[in-house]
């Protein structure tokens, strides 16, 4: 479930002729611990030992370098073992229908450790400080699908912002979702940053004094 969470976030699918034909998890040395997960599991499921490569990616904009480490498959064999072992469809309607009876814990443990946030943040009511989670994606349809997954656990569904090229699924984390998630997500989390700020700590909202908007 969490493999599945980190591959519908953050992997690079590439499809031809409606087939998977490439599998492609890129990320920088923050997330390496994440890609080491997903990559043991990946060998496990193909019967095949990936690399990790290291990619050095130019960025023009600010003229500068960054490495990246990347997993990718473009075995057509090693795909075919895949889609033969998973235990459900990777996409589309199935999916939705299949995850409904399934954790949901892992699943969004790795939607958070691909595409999550967690962030505290400065009321603009009152003195306080509020902590949210925020998952961006590319298609609002899977933030929709997460919304109802949530709502089945009897969590909150929050709220959806939509721009040009993403949009962003932002939820309250009161009392009884903080407990959720220590309980259901954050046993799976792999990126120590993303858990730390989903633990409860008095040092969270001592960082969020020192940043008058938000501390990510």
């Amino acid at each position: 479930m969490w493999w599945f969470g980190v591959l519908h976030t953050d992997c690079y699918v590439h499809k031809k002729c409606g087939k998977i034909v490439e599998l492609r998890l890129l990320v920088s040395e923050k997330s390496l611990p994440m890609l080491i997960k997903w990559k043991r599991i990946l060998d496990q499921l193909t019967g095949k030992e990936h690399w990790i490569e290291r990619w050095k990616t130019y960025d023009k904009r600010y003229d500068k370098s960054w490495m990246r480490f990347v997993v990718r498959d473009a075995s057509f064999s090693r795909i075919a073992i895949l889609l033969q072992k998973i235990p459900c469809p990777m996409f589309g309607d199935d999916f939705a229908e299949w995850i409904r009876s399934k954790p949901l814990g892992p699943y969004l443990a790795g939607v958070i450790d691909g595409d999550g946030h967690i962030q505290i943040r400065k009321r603009y009511f009152d003195r306080g400080y509020e902590k949210l989670m925020k998952i961006t994606d590319c298609k609002s349809d899977n933030l929709l699908l997460i919304q109802k997954l949530l709502v089945g656990c009897g969590m909150p569904k929050g709220y959806i912002t939509e721009y040009k090229n993403h949009s962003d699924l932002w939820v309250y984390i009161n009392k009884n979702f903080e407990k959720w998630l220590i309980n259901n997500v954050a046993p799976y989390l792999t990126i120590e940053r993303k858990l730390r700020k989903i633990l409860p700590s008095e040092a969270q909202v001592e960082r969020a004094k020192l940043s008058p908007d938000v501390v990510v």
